[in-house]
């Protein structure tokens, strides 16, 4: 026997190990090697591969012989023996043959292959290459070959240092075989090419620009080597005009040269100049459209300070926002400073396209952002920690409880983030109704501004603004005084043409009494002070109040412009004005009808009660009976009668022309447009009813409506219908622009919270629509609105606007103004009772 066998197959030893050699020799004589080198990278390969430091190796082939010695670095022929053209043909035949035989069996039987040789076959991607993978039970893991028509390639292992201890074949996996068969296929150099540009294109600007510049400088060295060598000039020459020509700079020419080899380095010069800054020109702009398109979509941090952040987006952000433009024009210097930045868990396109809507011709900046309004990532992203204002609108989706909770936590994790410690920040929480009255015991407000307790040094105000508690009682508040609908709307929305209510503090004024400060505004009605002893609003104060230094005045005005003080106070009031008594004010019976179109009318009705006098009876339409109808209402009386709300038949029936006024409400399962469209019924409905009772005092329609469009309708029907003489007035609250004017006048002065809770009310001062006969009014002719004021100050009220005839508000008149009260003219007054 030649020797031991390292790996066997089922033919007998493929390789063997030769005893008679002066160091161990491993013959393979299958493989085949057409030069020694080759033989030298095989061995090393299989040796590094396999832990062999001390083998050697012999690869004979058919013309080739070599031996790798351990001591030497190089392969050392041992025997070139010759062949003929015919033997070598031969050989090589008998070898395709066998690698033919050897697929076929392997293709046709691999189970049984593979069990009894230990051996698999697979096919390499190339069609001559067969992979020959088998394990033996006398080697320690899977061998692997690879065959083909030219190549017999065998990994194999060689014997170890101990002659006695039988070698161990370590054999690459079938997976690393077919990578180094993978590594081994070139790759074309258009690839190469090809993969190294993309890896440039997706780069930075300014690497794409360096590259340029890289493959630009030795455009300019060339370009002026040659044009030096054809042209003769100097070097700073030759590279100046490749410079300019290749740069395209004004001035430089690549046809005025001395000869044509000159002439044609030039133009090769210019084209590849157009090349460079064809390409320079095409990445900067697609880097800069791709930059702004990044910037105007994107959600990187805002970087801002004193700015005003708006939490989540409900149906009234649009009219917050406009009203908010309208707000910075009209008030003071720094009111709204900086952008407005709205966070909300909406796509950015849609938030930029309700802003884009809101501010159609108005001036603001509004930034978006898309996130959780009550993440502290995300309120980090807007700055809220260094607002100056943050308002947290009521979300229209999620149930009560989820809301609460995000609510709840929006707070904590404004004072987490240390909102209130840099400058002074108010917080305005946008609410149904006060938190801290809920029958379901949900977490109030107020607990998210007592826990955690905030920093003595934290500058923190949080105010709570209630929605659908407020609409409540306004509905209420003008169904019993017709026509208080449209001096709400005035005073409470932030408009251009209507005023509004400010805050406004005077030195001028300090220990003067109230009655000589009043003389001091010509365009601006005082009707209170925010006095800072103890920190409390106070309308219609006493004339004899002595205004303290840092007391401030409520002024109705429409705009900061306005509440200006005059150089010098108004002279004596007529005198007439102090012989004047105001008439006592004495209730008379009131029927109001309240249709119910749903079930949520519960609040609508404790409204009424709670601002009801006793000679009022409440007659209540609805399909099913309220579970909290009230059944002993106080001083005024409640009657229920159940039918369907929108029926023509039991409008009828109800006794409409005894109606005072008609109240609708319960619109809150309803859709708004479903609900607009159930008003503008009703109304049709009414008018028609009161025009067959033949009513000599016009019905007054009190509703909710949600589109500006229906009240324009409504109003067109209504004004029809008075030519027609189908009388009939009405009052349509428009609920969200009426709250986002009260959100924006409080975020601009948070201290105006008080004013509004004590207007809607039932304790305290409220708005009232008053008869100027009361006062001695009518019959007097023109009358100086300064004089009409004094004699409502002289009842202890304030005077704040009137209602003409033809139904028009005018809120806030200057005080030099006249008007000449008639019959069917209203006076607004502030009053408690």
């Amino acid at each position: 026997m030649l020797g031991r066998h390292v790996l066997s197959g089922s033919r007998g030893p493929i390789a063997q190990l030769n005893p008679r050699a002066s160091f161990p020799i491993l013959q393979v004589p299958s493989c085949r090697f057409k030069t020694p080198e080759g033989a030298l990278r095989a061995s090393r390969r299989c040796s590094l591969r396999h832990g062999l430091p001390s083998s050697s190796l012999l690869h004979a082939s058919s013309n080739v012989a070599g031996v790798l010695d351990p001591n030497q670095n190089d392969v050392q022929e041992v025997t070139r023996p010759g062949f003929n053209g015919v033997r070598a043909f031969l050989q090589r035949l008998w070898a395709i043959f066998q690698i033919g035989a050897v697929a076929a069996v392997a293709s046709a039987l691999p189970g049984l292959f593979a069990r009894q040789a230990g051996l698999s076959l697979t096919h390499d991607r190339r069609p001559d290459v067969v992979d020959v993978r088998g394990t033996d039970q006398g080697l320690s893991s899977s061998s692997s070959c690879s065959v083909s028509a030219r190549t017999l390639r065998f990994a194999c292992a060689s014997a170890a240092s101990s002659p006695s201890t039988s070698p161990t074949v370590n054999v690459a996996s079938p997976a690393a075989a077919a990578a180094r068969v993978a590594a081994r296929k070139a790759v074309p150099f258009s690839r190469k090419l090809k993969y190294r540009v993309q890896e440039i294109l997706a780069k930075k600007l300014a690497g794409k620009l360096f590259t340029v510049l890289l493959v630009a400088i030795p455009v300019i060295g060339m370009g002026g080597l040659l044009y030096k060598l054809t042209s003769g000039s100097t070097w700073s020459q030759s590279l100046f005009k490749a410079y300019t020509v290749m740069s395209d700079i004004p001035g430089a020419d690549a046809c005025d040269e001395k000869n044509i080899p000159s002439t044609i380095v030039a133009n090769l010069i210019f084209m590849s100049g157009l090349l460079t800054f064809a390409v320079i020109l095409g990445i900067v702009c697609d880097d800069i459209s791709s930059m702004v398109q990044d910037v105007r979509l994107g959600n990187y941090q805002v970087l801002e300070e004193g700015h005003t952040v708006v939490l989540n987006c409900n149906k009234q952000l649009g009219s917050v926002l406009r009203q908010m433009a309208i707000a910075k024009e009209e008030r003071t210097v720094g009111t709204f400073k900086g952008p407005v930045i709205v966070l909300a868990d909406v796509d950015k396109d849609e938030l930029d396209a309700i802003t884009d809507r809101a501010l159609d011709g108005l001036k603001l900046d509004v930034k978006t952002r898309s996130g959780c309004t009550h993440d502290v990532s995300d309120l980090r992203k807007v700055a809220a920690e260094k607002a100056k204002t943050v308002i947290w609108l009521e979300p229209d989706d999620g149930d009560e409880t989820s809301v609460s909770a995000r609510r709840q936590t929006a707070i904590a994790s404004l004072k987490t983030l240390g909102t209130g410690t840099l400058n002074s920040t108010h917080i305005v929480v946008q609410t149904q109704e006060c938190t801290d009255d809920l029958p379901t015991g949900l977490p109030a407000v107020s607990l998210a501004v007592r826990c955690p307790p905030s920093h003595e040094r934290t500058k923190l105000d949080i105010v709570e603004m209630y929605d659908a508690q407020n609409l409540e009682r306004l509905l209420a508040q003008c169904a019993l005084q017709p026509g208080l609908g449209k001096v709400m709307a005035q005073i409470l929305e932030q408009s251009r043409d209507s005023c509004e209510i400010y805050l406004q503090g005077y030195d001028q004024l300090t220990g003067k009494k109230f009655s000589e400060a009043r003389r001091f505004f010509d365009q601006a009605i005082p009707c209170g002070i925010l006095r800072s002893d103890i920190h409390r609003m106070e309308l219609n104060p006493s004339e004899n109040y002595v205004i303290q230094p840092k007391d401030r005045v409520v002024l109705v005005a429409q705009s900061l412009k306005a509440a200006r003080l005059t150089s010098k106070p108004a002279g004596e009031p007529s005198p007439w004005v102090k012989s004047v008594m105001k008439t006592p004010v004495h209730d008379k019976d009131t029927n109001i009808l309240v249709l119910c179109f749903g079930t949520e009318c519960d609040e609508f009705l404790a409204a009424m009660t709670e601002f009801s006098h006793e000679s009022v009876c409440i007659h209540v339409v609805a399909s099913c009976k309220p579970a909290n109808l009230p059944k002993n209402a106080g001083a005024c009386r409640v009657k229920f009668l159940e039918g369907n709300p929108s029926s023509y038949r039991m409008l009828s029936r109800v006794g409409l022309d005894s109606m005072d006024s008609v109240v609708l409400s319960g619109f809150g399962d309803m859709t708004a447009a479903t609900a607009d469209a159930q008003v503008i019924s009703s109304l049709m409905q009414v008018q028609d009813l009161a025009t067959k009772a033949s009513r000599e005092v016009p019905i007054h329609v009190v509703a909710p409506v949600n589109n500006p469009k229906s009240q324009e309708v409504a109003e067109s029907l209504v004004s029809e219908g008075i030519r027609e003489r189908m009388p009939c007035t009405m009052d349509l609250i428009l609920p969200e622009e009426m709250s986002s004017g009260v959100l924006t006048q409080v975020a601009a002065v948070p201290r105006l919270d008080m004013v509004f809770k004590d207007l809607l009310d039932s304790q305290g001062v409220e708005l009232y629509i008053r008869d100027p006969s009361l006062y001695s009014l009518i019959g007097r002719g023109s009358t100086v609105w300064r004089d009409v004021m004094d004699v409502v100050r002289g009842a202890g009220e304030t005077a704040i606007g009137y209602i003409d005839k033809e139904g028009t508000v005018h809120t806030g008149p200057v005080a030099s103004s006249t008007h000449a009260f008639e019959a069917g003219d209203k006076l607004v007054v502030l009053a408690e009772d």
